[in-house]
């Protein structure tokens, strides 16, 4: 199992990733782990392992393990390498949404490594973005529009212009590497600010309309 790589649903069922035998996907656990079954899997052919029927459709070149898991309208969406994937939880088919790479990536924005944040997911359905950050995003928070692909590195939301790939400057609260362990949570109240738990200055907010940061609870 991958501890990067898992989540709950509302009727407490536990989603967990997981790597090589049996190939790589999505395992599900009731919340008395009484049982385990597969949300979808890709086999690997050129294991030895009995298990090589596939669990779910669509797209299977999942190369590494899927990590920072968001549920959210009845899709679980994961980050591998530089690929968002979304797993349809009723069927276990599988859709590539986003890939950052140079040659043959799928949507606009950054590429490689800054591609997409890989330690945790968060849906806003204030904005309509799927936020990821963490570890391979370094200090990056990377919302992905789940129509296009697209991908934008901190956007903020201009209150005249609408969303903007730049208002200000995060400033030194979100310096470089230091988003990997803690959580995200959004604002509720308008205009849906967004708290980190910052892994030097406790918990930092980004200003969703201006962009700016600040150290907001040592």
């Amino acid at each position: 199992m991958i501890p990067e790589g898992w989540a709950m649903d509302d009727e407490y069922n536990f989603y967990f990733a997981y790597i090589n035998m049996p190939g790589r996907g999505v395992a599900k656990f009731p919340k008395d782990f009484s049982k385990c079954s597969f949300l979808t899997r890709v086999p690997d052919a050129n294991q030895s392992t009995s298990i090589k029927d596939p669990v779910g459709s669509g797209y299977s070149e999942i190369q590494f393990q899927m990590r920072a898991f968001e549920i959210a309208g009845g899709k679980l969406y994961a980050v591998s390498d530089t690929k968002l994937i979304e797993v349809d939880m009723a069927t276990g088919n599988r859709k590539l949404i986003s890939n950052g790479k140079d040659i043959g990536g799928l949507g606009a924005g950054p590429i490689n490594a800054e591609a997409l944040g890989d330690r945790w997911s968060r849906w806003d359905p204030y904005h309509n973005v799927l936020w990821t950050y963490g570890v391979k995003g370094a200090s990056g928070a990377i919302a992905v529009d789940l129509t296009t692909g697209d991908r934008t590195t901190w956007p903020c939301w201009h209150p005249t212009l609408g969303k903007q790939g730049a208002c200000g400057n995060t400033g030194t609260p979100l310096i470089p590497g230091y988003l990997s362990f803690g959580g995200m949570m959004i604002d509720p109240s308008p205009p849906h600010d967004l708290y980190f738990a910052h892994d030097l200055f406790s918990i930092v907010k980004y200003e969703i309309k201006t962009g700016n940061s600040y150290i907001f609870s040592l």
